[in-house]
């Protein structure tokens, strides 16, 4: 539900990727977490990974743990559990659970 108006998912997600594209990295984020789960746009896991890498790259500890369960899952990725708990440390070194 919008604040203040209705929900438009597709409207969230133009504004999120002129922000993501800016280099914003809590737009990279929830853009990652858009296409993860088909809010707004079709659902592709590649796409969804390659925004939090993004995001995780420049520090984003929750980010970082989207792309640790993404790596643990296989999601949008090939299974690596080393990598997976490379980027989970990365995250709790940040206090992110």
């Amino acid at each position: 539900k919008g604040k203040g108006m209705e929900a438009n998912h597709k409207e969230a997600v133009m504004w999120y990727l002129k922000s993501a594209e800016q280099g914003n990295s809590r737009a990279q984020n929830c853009l990652g977490g858009c296409y993860r789960k088909g809010i707004g746009v079709e659902r592709d896991t590649k796409e969804a990974v390659k925004w939090y890498l993004l995001s995780a790259q420049q520090g984003n500890s929750k980010a970082q743990g989207n792309l640790a369960n993404c790596y643990r899952d296989g999601v949008g990725v090939t299974q690596d559990l080393k990598e997976a708990v490379r980027w989970c440390r990365m995250s709790a070194v940040q206090g992110n659970p």
